[in-house]
């Protein structure tokens, strides 16, 4: 602040009277105000601007939470204290409207809507503007009254100008006279604020006019002199206070504000003190305040660093948008996984904070054309595809209707494959709208889950009697292993009884080992033929194979056999081939008796594993039909008409 005492008193306020010469000392505590201080620190309460929250704090405000703070701040203050918070959380909630809408819109966009026919309602948004309507008209009732105001102070202070110029001239006695002079001073300052324009010209007339009457009374210099002393102490007092905030570093804006109010009392309330304090006191002051707005201009200097280093990081993230741009996405899958990295992007963008405030609307909108041409890239891809989600919907409604038509087959083993083709079928299908996504997805998943619900009651229930066969079939083994088997027709009638009692649970299954190795026991016992007892034991193999999985198991022992018999013809070529190194032997030599047993074992095994072929084969061939007889039977119900 560069202000400069000055004798002169129609040049500078500083010569003026002091408020009160009766009044009482002032307080000597570095750590109290003035009482003069304090009084205009009162008065000024009421139009300080109302230091709200950060800018960082609003970004992170939803619409509600703003319109909410907004009307608190309207309740519990006076409007002209609010001025910039109102003004910052306009500015934010208006940012944040406009990117629900553009986010309101891609998503009809996606879903198939057209861009000419997207309408955004948000209730919010005719509160928030209810609310700042009603501010700005309390706002400008407030500034009527106030300039109804400051014309009649000024009026007021024009009218003890006028009785102060009278005094000068006037006849009365001089206790009379300064009688009257104090009661103009306190008149004076009990007068409230005036237009600015006219500060320092009514000032300057007053003070002027004051120093006038000095002079006419000089003679009495003691009355003089007080109102110099206590002029003096006042301002030492302002001193000192100053003093105390050139050591706050933590709120200088604070100290600044105070600053500048010990200023306006220093020049404007306190008069003038005797010529040779007068440059000492005043350069003392002005030291001091230097002191104080160099602690501010730290502190501006270190946030303002801050601020450029948030301007980079916005920068770099601008930067990014503009990557995913040149991405040239050509998939929804490929979409939605920028739009995760861009909405990654935009909430980082809002945490960094404030930037400098030249460029804070140039970089934020810098940010949203970014983001609104990536947005734009996004609603072609999906426009062009909409083709493409309509046939993707066809598909969809064709498995569902296949769904629903088969939900309550009670062929379990034909209807279970089928639909878990159906689920794969779906995952192969590309993407469709969202909300119609949803609607399908919906019925789809309550058409699957019916039948399969009534798939796993089904399950259970024959858990209950896979259950029993175990306890049976465990009966009878323990049963069978007490008699006495002598004929095969026997071993034939157990297995035929073991067969008859059915399946036993997966974890139970190692009751069919040990049957199979006490059915080799009996075999070993009774000399069963090798070929009948591998039939019988690959019958029963057959038959205890679970109906779910019993083609896909034909099918490999099918394929292992071939491979087997295989094997073994390559096995009789090599013998056979090996006979040819012998051929000058007698057919009596033992090794070449040897050969050929081998050579007839093999063909025999040959034999028996073609017999085998031969009956899964059938099987297959049973168990396809009956699958086909069951399709035909539970297809659709036109085709059952027909």
């Amino acid at each position: 602040m560069s202000l400069n005492e000055n004798e002169n008193p129609v040049h500078d306020p500083n010569t003026g009277m002091g408020k009160n010469l009766a009044s009482e000392q002032l307080s000597t505590d570095n750590t109290d105000l003035p009482p003069v201080v304090e009084q205009q620190e009162s008065k000024k309460e009421n139009v300080v601007q109302f230091n709200g929250l950060s800018d960082e704090d609003y970004d992170k405000m939803d619409l509600e939470s703003l319109c909410k703070t907004l009307e608190e701040f309207i309740k519990k203050h006076d409007v002209v204290t609010i001025k910039n918070e109102v003004e910052k959380i306009k500015t934010t909630f208006y940012q944040k409207y406009e990117i629900a809408s553009e986010e309101a819109k891609n998503i009809f966009i996606q879903e198939g809507g057209e861009e000419k026919d997207f309408l955004y309602n948000n209730s919010t948004k005719k509160k928030f503007g209810a609310l700042y309507f009603s501010y700005r008209d309390q706002k400008n009732q407030y500034y009527e009254n106030l300039q109804s105001d400051l014309d009649k102070n000024l009026a007021a202070r024009i009218n003890l100008t006028e009785k102060l110029k009278s005094l000068v001239d006037s006849k009365d006695s001089l206790p009379k006279r300064i009688e009257v002079f104090n009661q103009i001073k306190e008149e004076w300052h009990e007068i409230g604020n005036i237009p600015r324009d006219n500060k320092n010209i009514i000032w300057n007339n007053f003070f002027h006019h004051a120093d006038q009457f000095y002079k006419q009374i000089h003679i009495d210099r003691e009355f003089r002199e007080l109102d110099y002393k206590r002029n003096l102490e006042q301002k030492r007092n302002i001193i000192e206070r100053a003093k105390v905030l050139a050591l706050q570093t933590d709120n200088v804006s604070k100290a600044v504000r105070e600053l500048h109010l010990l200023h306006k009392i220093w020049k404007e309330e306190i008069g003038p003190v005797s010529k040779e304090y007068r440059d000492p006191i005043w350069e003392e002051f002005i030291a001091i305040s230097s002191k104080i707005h160099a602690n501010k201009q730290a502190y501006l200097d270190a946030k303002n660093q801050i601020l450029e280093d948030n301007l980079v990081k916005k920068n770099e993230l601008i930067a990014r948008i503009v990557a995913l741009q040149e991405k040239n996405a050509n998939s929804h899958k490929e979409w939605q996984a920028i739009l995760k990295e861009k909405e990654e992007i935009h909430q980082a963008f809002i945490k960094v904070g404030a930037v400098p405030h030249e460029v804070k609307n140039d970089i934020w909108n810098t940010f949203r054309a970014a983001e609104k041409k990536l947005n734009q890239q996004k609603n072609q891809y999906y426009k062009a595809s909409k083709q493409e989600y309509l046939e993707n919907i066809r598909k969809k409604k064709t498995l569902i209707e296949l769904a629903e038509a088969h939900k309550k087959d009670t062929d379990f083993e034909t209807a279970t494959p089928l639909f878990k083709q159906i689920q794969e079928d779906w995952k192969t299908i590309g993407y469709v709208p969202k909300k119609e996504g949803d609607i399908l997805w919906k019925n789809f998943k309550e058409a699957c889950n019916a039948y399969f619900d009534r798939l796993k009651e089904e399950k259970k229930e024959h858990l209950k009697i896979q259950k029993e066969a175990y306890n049976q079939k465990k009966t009878l083994l323990d049963v069978a292993k007490q008699r006495t088997y002598e004929k095969s027709s026997q071993v034939v009638a157990l297995i035929g009884e073991w067969k008859k009692i059915g399946r036993v649970p997966y974890k139970n299954i190692s009751i069919e080992d040990e049957f199979t190795v006490f059915l080799d026991e009996l075999f070993s016992r009774i000399k069963l033929d090798r070929k009948q007892a591998e039939m019988l034991k690959f019958e029963n193999k057959i038959s205890q194979e679970n109906p779910e999985n019993k083609e896909q198991f034909l099918k490999k022992e099918i394929n292992f056999i071939k491979r087997k018999i295989s094997e073994i013809k390559s096995d009789i070529l090599q013998l056979e081939n090996n006979l040819s190194f012998f051929k000058h032997a007698k057919s009596d030599n033992p090794m070449i008796k040897d050969v050929h047993k081998k050579i007839d074992r093999r063909k025999e095994d040959v034999c028996n594993w073609k017999e085998k072929l031969q009956k899964a084969k059938k099987e297959l061939h049973l168990f396809e039909s009956s699958k086909n007889a069951s399709e035909v039977e539970n297809s659709t119900p036109a085709a059952k008409k027909d």
